[in-house]
């Protein structure tokens, strides 16, 4: 098998019965979950720290400015946002979006790329919040 090949014995009984020889999957055949998670990894970690920066940072920003925001429009908030707020905020808007237009396989995307941020800041302790 090529560098390119990946392959798995149960793919043989679940994807091509049990009467049908092993059969080589390439990359291009993968399971598009699979090539959905490349994209966003390929989001998170590279195309988007070269536009916006690192997400921490991005994101503490973005948390500063929508408690100005929210304190101005709706009154104190009981605890200014966080950089792990902003990207489960930005996880659930793409949510929405998703629920109420077509499915787009960029919305997928960046939801996934949202939450694996959210995920980093959170599970590095990076994040204000405790807990998350």
């Amino acid at each position: 098998m090529s560098k390119d090949t990946i392959y798995h014995p149960e793919w043989d009984k679940k994807l091509l019965g049990q009467a049908e020889p092993a059969k080589e999957f390439r990359k291009a055949d993968r399971p598009m979950r699979a090539s959905v998670l490349d994209e966003a990894k390929s989001c998170v970690c590279t195309d988007r720290n070269s536009q916006y920066g690192e997400p921490e940072d991005n994101f503490k920003v973005i948390a500063e400015l929508w408690t100005q925001y929210l304190t101005r429009s709706c009154g104190a908030l009981m605890k200014p946002l966080t950089d792990y707020d902003v990207g489960m905020l930005m996880t659930l808007f793409k949510i929405g979006r998703m629920e109420t237009g077509v499915h787009k396989r960029d919305s997928f995307v960046d939801a996934i790329g949202y939450l694996a941020c959210a995920a980093e800041i959170a599970l590095r302790g990076k994040g204000d919040r405790e807990n998350a």
